[in-house]
């Protein structure tokens, strides 16, 4: 490894230890964001699309995002965002029943959109985010290889089984990585396989 090639990987670990300060919004826990950051940053390749299913207000979005900004091997990397991007009864209740949900109380009605909430939280990241504000139950990913997935929309069954039924498992590679959050008891890891038809090139991971 040449001077720059150190100098680069040095900088780029104290940018981490910063941001592994750093909590943004959403139902993910700091620790949860710290691990995508540090993925997107050192692990991932580059040879397939980074995909972020139920992207909410951007959290995952915006840590995977800050990841790729440090990694030289992702220049034109992209992070596809999904979401219906609709405020429901049930974000409604879960933000007002937690503490730091006081960060969103009133910006948002039921069954309204907080599509444009999203587009102003990751604003900074714009050029790695393609937005695709879509039912899950009805997406097909018609994008190339995916290299890594991460599940935080499998809220009911039928989502669930949307998702693993319409090519967006990361089977492409052989270190692919799926990583799925809220996944209904039925849907676990091993079921999940067998939907991508058992292939062993998929690594389930929880953050």
């Amino acid at each position: 490894m040449n001077r720059l090639a150190k100098l680069f990987q040095l900088k780029n670990r104290r940018q981490l230890r910063a941001l592994a300060r750093t909590w943004k919004w959403g139902m993910t826990s700091q620790r949860e964001q710290r691990w995508l950051r540090n993925y997107a940053a050192c692990s991932y390749r580059g040879i397939g699309a980074i995909v972020d299913l139920g992207c909410l207000l951007g959290a995952t979005t915006i840590s995977l995002a800050e990841g790729l900004a440090l990694n030289r091997n992702a220049k034109h990397a992209k992070i596809h965002a999904y979401d219906l991007f609709t405020w429901d009864e049930g974000f409604d209740a879960w933000a007002k029943g937690w503490a730091e949900g006081k960060e969103v109380e009133g910006l948002f009605t039921v069954g309204g959109t907080f599509l444009p909430e999203f587009l102003r939280r990751t604003e900074k990241w714009r050029n790695y985010i393609v937005v695709h504000e879509q039912d899950l139950q009805h997406a097909r990913w018609e994008h190339g290889p995916i290299e890594f997935l991460f599940i935080d929309a499998m809220k009911s069954p039928e989502v669930a089984g949307a998702i693993a039924s319409r090519d967006f498992m990361p089977v492409h590679h052989d270190r692919a990585y799926a990583n799925a959050q809220g996944a209904p008891p039925d849907f676990s890891a091993s079921r999940l396989l067998q939907f991508c038809g058992g292939s062993s090139s998929v690594e389930f991971v929880s953050s």
